[in-house]
């Protein structure tokens, strides 16, 4: 059946009546471009009369609204008991004689009979006050009345619906909402919201904003991103990492989908909890809703980072190429990534406690967040073997090592700085794209998660079903069996399926057995100046380099606080003792 003009159905099945509201009306609707109305209905025939009935109803508001505005007049300030509030003028007003009947609440008024202006005028205000007068008499009113009175009242709701917040009140609010998340995810999210509101105007209200609004902005996010592909390509041919093609060229840049969708997404939950908070129209579409580069399908099949292939592994593990690093995180994460397949933050976090036997003697990793740790869900938090090749080649004398070396430190990797975003991760992630760049490995889906990704697949490939992986790596169990009914697999079993599945027979292992004593004189120093970087610099021990770039940083502070109208913050002085 063919739907009426403003009939539109939801994915629900519920029908809704919409009308666009012209554009001379618009703002006495504060900037609305369309009223909609939940029909509360499934039923095709029923919508497509009530949509009539309403279009109808609707029409005839709206032409007396223009009516009003053309003259002037703001019908929101309506008061039947303030006559300078009616559509007519007070002059007009003032000339009337006015009778008025007690016990039925009718009124009569004399008028000129030879103006028919007049005539017009005075009826128009009597049959204002006869509707007030009957409301104030509690007469029953009729159906038609009800009905009538139930549109005007969604009416009215519609205007006064609209919110009266800017985006820099709604933004301020949002961050305080965020109060209980973690600091990284609050920063995360606000960055892309700051961004959202200041490319739109802090001072547009957030009712207003439209699709196009949004697209623009979208523009300027896919811009930034293309430039920042644009960049790293230019990067990577002048490093050597990148050789055009002698007949086509380089490959063209395109800003990551992922990265421009994931600034999106955080702005539509900005909007969406705005609409929640009902400071945007709940009966409107999201201005944001729909704005990815990438629909949900398509963003779950995106291909993730991929494992090394046979030749990689080979001549990452080359005894020639990993011996020759001088730090112990050098020498063991490439190990620990292969052989347990965690992420390297879960890794680069451990503590000598973290690395303990069980009631069963059997040697275990737990991955947590206590203290300055964390986990990246609430899979993360799980215990995993400790793999027997990692004890063959003397991981526990290495451990020995630290808690000599470094006793008042209980990490495994004591001297690894912590980053309020990346955790310990950032030095190891760092060191290790250093030393793939340094084997010619330059793409840019093969970076330490690849161990992930290789020692998932090698597991897959040795027929280990898909829930015991999950246990593994740290994933969400898939289906409601695995996740209500089923239990993990113990720590004895576990150690049996990685002792036999996650093999590498391609690598050999031999010359990575670890000397004890070998990073025991290195750690005290490595820790040390650690410290030493932690500490603020004063301005003798400060390099030319350094000193410029505060220099450069302070005039940044000054011209943003200057733009935003405030006193710059206090910044180090090079001139000044710190």
């Amino acid at each position: 059946m063919r739907l009426a003009s403003h009939l539109k159905r939801s994915r629900h099945g519920v029908y809704y009546f919409r009308l666009t509201i012209p554009e001379i009306l618009r703002p006495v609707f504060g900037g609305r471009r369309e009223i909609k109305r939940s029909l509360a209905t499934r039923d095709p025939t029923l919508a497509r009369s009530l949509a009539y009935a309403l279009s109808a109803r609707y029409g005839d508001i709206l032409q007396e609204i223009r009516r009003m505005t053309r003259r002037g007049y703001d019908p929101s300030k309506f008061d039947p008991n303030d006559a300078s509030t009616w559509p007519v003028e007070q002059k007009d007003i003032e000339r009337y004689t006015l009778k008025t009947n007690a016990l039925t609440g009718e009124a009569s008024l004399e008028t000129n009979p030879n103006d028919p202006e007049d005539h017009r005028r005075g009826m128009e205000a009597l049959g204002q006050f006869n509707r007030d007068m009957r409301g104030g008499a509690n007469l029953q009113p009729t159906p038609q009345e009800v009905a009538r009175g139930n549109v005007e009242i969604a009416l009215i709701d519609s205007v006064s619906a609209v919110p009266k917040i800017t985006l820099a009140e709604a933004q301020d609010k949002y961050e305080a909402s965020l109060s209980d998340h973690k600091e990284d995810t609050r920063n995360d999210y606000m960055f892309s919201v700051k961004w959202f509101v200041r490319h739109i105007g802090p001072r547009t209200p957030i009712g207003v904003i439209t699709k196009e609004h949004v697209k623009g902005w979208k523009d300027a996010v896919k811009a930034h991103y293309l430039a920042i592909s644009a960049k790293k390509q230019a990067s990577k041919v002048e490093k050597g990492k990148l050789k055009p093609d002698p007949v086509a060229g380089l490959p063209k840049p395109d800003p990551k989908p992922g990265s421009v969708d994931k600034v999106i997404t955080r702005a539509h939950a900005f909007m969406t909890w705005a609409q929640k908070e009902r400071y945007f129209p709940r009966d409107e579409d999201l201005p944001t809703e729909g704005m990815t580069m990438l629909t949900h399908s398509q963003r779950k099949n995106q291909p993730g980072f991929q494992g090394f292939t046979y030749d990689e592994l080979r001549r990452i593990f080359a005894p020639e190429a990993l011996l020759s690093v001088s730090k112990p995180h050098e020498f063991w994460m490439p190990l620990l990534g292969l052989l347990t397949g965690a992420r390297v933050g879960e890794l680069s976090q451990l503590t000598l406690g973290d690395i303990r036997q069980d009631e069963d003697g059997h040697w275990i990793i737990s991955i947590n967040d206590k203290e300055f740790k964390r986990v990246k869900s609430s899979a993360g938090h799980r215990e995993i073997p400790l793999h027997p090749k990692l004890i063959e080649l003397g991981f526990l004398d290495y451990l020995e090592d630290v808690r000599v070396a470094v006793p008042d430190s209980n990490r495994l990797f004591p001297y690894l700085r912590l980053d309020k975003k990346n955790g310990f991760g950032d030095v190891p992630s760092e060191a290790f794209a250093r030393y793939l760049d340094g084997l010619k490995i330059f793409e840019d889906d093969k970076v330490f998660h690849s161990f992930r990704s290789t020692a998932n697949q090698r597991l897959k490939k040795n027929r280990i079903e898909t829930s015991i992986r999950s246990q593994l790596v740290g994933h969400e169990r898939e289906g409601t069996n695995e996740r209500a009914y089923a239990s993990e697999l113990p720590i004895a079993d576990m150690l049996e399926i990685v002792s036999t599945c996650l093999i590498f027979p391609e690598i050999d292992f031999t010359p990575f057995k670890y000397p004890p004593g070998k990073f025991r004189e290195m750690l005290p120093k490595e820790v040390q100046a650690a410290i030493n970087r932690k500490r603020p610099k004063s301005p003798e021990e400060m390099d030319e380099k350094h000193k410029s770039h505060l220099k450069a940083r302070e005039g940044l502070l000054a011209r943003g606080a200057k733009k935003q109208g405030r006193p710059p913050k206090a910044a180090f002085s090079t001139n000044e003792q710190s």
